[in-house]
């Protein structure tokens, strides 16, 4: 099989090449390629300008092909098919036939996939594939998939060869090195270009005019906003050289970004930044991944647009899960969710890289950060666990999400909501739990420890430190739920979670209290469960843990009215395991209720529900002791807005009913879907 086609495309026009041989500069050819020895024509900020490239003769040839990256086998199969279309389709271009050896084989994303294997199927060169997992620009690559970064180098390098002949005559900007274009929209556009002229013995002249570099603080007006976009200049002159005429609308194309990009369908998108290290660090990527025979001869620069700042007064700005979604969607080829279609008819639209890590990745589909808070009597534990976009269907509607804080019971850890946490993750929400101080992973300081009389902690102001160090080291979480949680508590967890609300409104979005109390209301227990409570005490004090244990589950699991053994055996065991956990602590005095704690005080938080203004949901079990059944009954007649619900268990609701508890608090969150 020829390495070309019967109907040829000259890389080089006759006139270029006569241009050439005038100014000295012999062509060499072999086997399909030809020899420009002087890199510097192409572009002068070239590393050697002096040395040579060999391109392709021909457009439609084997040889271009291995020109763009791909090796001489996947080649010669893209001209055959090429060759073969060609016969019935007139005006075919073999691009598409290089994009489509590229999207017929198998596309990695991730860190831990085998991105050079997938390279290798789709065809590409072990040098290119070098080139593109370059680990200088590996939070680059990381944006995208491997496909994309395949597709964007083959088109800038296939563009170059067309635009090569422009280059030679003059007719196409050639040399813009560490320097910018600069746009203008809504004032004048303009760009000075820097020029290489050929003296007629062959030496170049030093370039006649540098390129202006827009200064932010000094040519920047205050009325105006500065973009940047960094990549091959060939790309990058389709903007800046758009006429007015309907016909060369086309021109700006090549300069967006289609799939598999971050926007899918027929949405082409300009991607730009604000942050000029950023264009500049895109600018050296696609210098290294063109990079040719050691040779930088295909310019890269960076797009400076000015636009007038009332034009940005239309942008949408997304954060967090939403933009994850929406990029990774798209990025995996995906059509727009229903519930995110108004973002593909927003005119601009403004978020961060969402880049696909390897850090705190787990194999559910689940990103997790853990990390402990200091506070004054030690180190508090805490988790988060958040969905993982391209693993998961959301069908709400949701634009912000707050995040779902979850406080544990006194006879358990932040493990209570285990089943919570998955069940939310999968339907798109943002988790976050931690260990009250002496429970679970939370350890009290030995100073602390150490005082013959501790100070009360005070749980709630421990949960303001988490949530605000959530949200410092989630800075998208921060700006897509507008830092407000919605807060889960159990037990004590929904007494701690009613101080909290109150002493910090700003950072609650609603309430889910859960067979709790309230601080400052004292409710009697009937004389059987006092007498419960005092065995418990017994066995305490004779460090009787496994009986005291086994006591505790009476009380909290199967309900101090009710017979021994009504508790489904698996929540026993785990009810069990943590008791047990939870009195070894408090006879060492290092936890449980060792730790004393503080409520709200002066007046107590039961004086103040009124003061509670959020969306509030209130669950009581029917097997539960009467003080905490009455507890909850005041706090749902004293405090506005909320709701109560009786569920069919104890103590522990979301153990008994899960299905049932989880529905039941989908159908209050989704109030914040709206």
């Amino acid at each position: 099989m020829s390495s070309s086609t019967s109907s040829q495309t000259r890389i080089l026009s006759d006139s270029a090449h006569q241009l050439l041989l005038r100014f000295g500069e012999h062509i060499p050819y072999r086997g399909g390629w030809q020899t420009i020895r002087s890199v510097g024509l192409l572009n002068s900020g070239a590393s050697d300008s002096e040395a040579s490239v060999e391109v392709p003769q021909f457009l439609e040839s084997a040889e271009a092909m291995e020109f763009l990256g791909f090796t001489p086998k996947a080649a010669l199969d893209i001209l055959q098919r090429f060759q073969d279309a060609s016969t019935f389709i007139e005006d075919d271009c073999i691009l598409e036939y290089a994009k489509g050896q590229v999207r017929s084989s198998p596309d990695v994303g991730c860190p831990e996939d085998d991105w050079t294997s997938a390279m290798i199927a789709m065809g590409i060169t072990e040098t290119l594939s070098q080139q593109i997992l370059d680990p200088q620009f590996t939070d680059l690559r990381l944006t995208q998939n491997a496909r994309f970064w395949v597709l964007d180098t083959i088109k800038a390098k296939f563009n170059f060869l067309l635009a090569l002949d422009g280059i030679i005559l003059g007719f196409t900007p050639r040399d813009l090195g560490p320097m910018s274009l600069q746009a203008r929209l809504g004032r004048s556009k303009k760009c000075s270009h820097t020029k290489t002229r050929l003296s007629k013995n062959g030496a170049k002249r030093r370039p006649e005019s540098q390129l202006e570099i827009p200064s932010t603080q000094q040519s920047i007006l205050d009325t105006e906003f500065l973009l940047l976009k960094g990549g091959d200049c060939g790309r990058l002159n389709k903007v800046i050289r758009l006429k007015t005429d309907y016909k060369d609308v086309n021109r700006i194309v090549n300069a967006l970004s289609m799939l598999p990009g971050d926007f899918a369908g027929l949405n082409a998108a300009l991607y730009c930044t604000t942050q000029r290290q950023a264009a500049y660090h895109y600018a050296e990527y696609a210098k290294a991944r063109l990079r040719t025979s050691g040779q930088d001869f295909i310019a890269v620069g960076v797009l400076h647009i000015v636009i007038p700042k009332e034009l940005m007064a239309g942008a949408v700005d997304v954060q967090g899960d939403i933009w994850k979604e929406y990029v990774w969607n798209h990025r995996l080829q995906r059509t727009t969710p229903d519930h995110l279609r108004w973002l593909d008819e927003a005119p601009i639209v403004v978020g961060p890289v969402a880049k696909c890590s390897e850090e705190n990745f787990e194999d559910d589909g689940v990103q997790t950060i853990k990390d402990f808070q200091e506070v004054a009597e030690g180190r508090v534990f805490w988790r988060s666990d958040s969905p993982i976009i391209q693993k998961h269907s959301v069908k709400d509607e949701s634009i912000l999400k707050p995040t779902l804080l979850f406080i544990h019971a006194c006879v358990a850890d932040h493990t209570l909501w285990d089943e919570q946490v998955a069940y939310f993750t999968e339907r798109g929400w943002c988790c976050l739990r931690y260990d009250l101080l002496g429970y679970g992973e939370s350890i009290p300081t030995e100073s602390y420890l150490s005082m013959e009389l501790r100070s009360p902690v005070k749980h709630h102001d421990h949960t303001a430190r988490i949530a605000e160090a959530f949200l410092a080291s989630n800075g998208e979480r921060q700006q897509s739920s507008n830092g407000k949680f919605v807060v889960i508590g159990l037990s004590c967890g929904a007494c701690v979670a009613i101080d909290f609300a109150i002493s910090y409104p700003e950072l609650v979005n609603g309430l889910v209290l859960c067979a709790g109390g309230v601080g400052g209301l004292d409710i009697a227990n009937t004389a059987d469960e006092d007498a419960l409570f005092k065995t418990v005490d017994q066995y305490m004090a004779e460090k009787d843990i496994e009986n005291a244990a086994r006591t505790n589950v009476r009380i909290w699991g199967d309900g101090p009215q009710e017979d021994e053994g009504r508790l489904n055996d698996d929540i026993r065991k785990k009810l069990y395991n943590w008791c047990k956990t939870i009195a070894t602590k408090e006879i060492a005095k290092n936890g449980g209720s060792a730790i004393p704690q503080e409520d709200l005080k002066n007046p107590p938080a039961a004086q103040r529900l009124s003061q509670i203004k959020v969306p509030t949901i209130v669950a009581k079990g029917k097997y539960d002791e009467s003080s905490t059944v009455s507890a909850m009954d005041y706090v749902a007649q004293n405090t506005e807005r909320a709701e109560l619900k009786e569920f069919e268990a104890g103590h522990m609701i979301n153990l008994e009913c899960p299905t049932e508890f989880n529905n039941w608090l989908g159908i209050f969150l989704d109030k914040f879907l709206h």
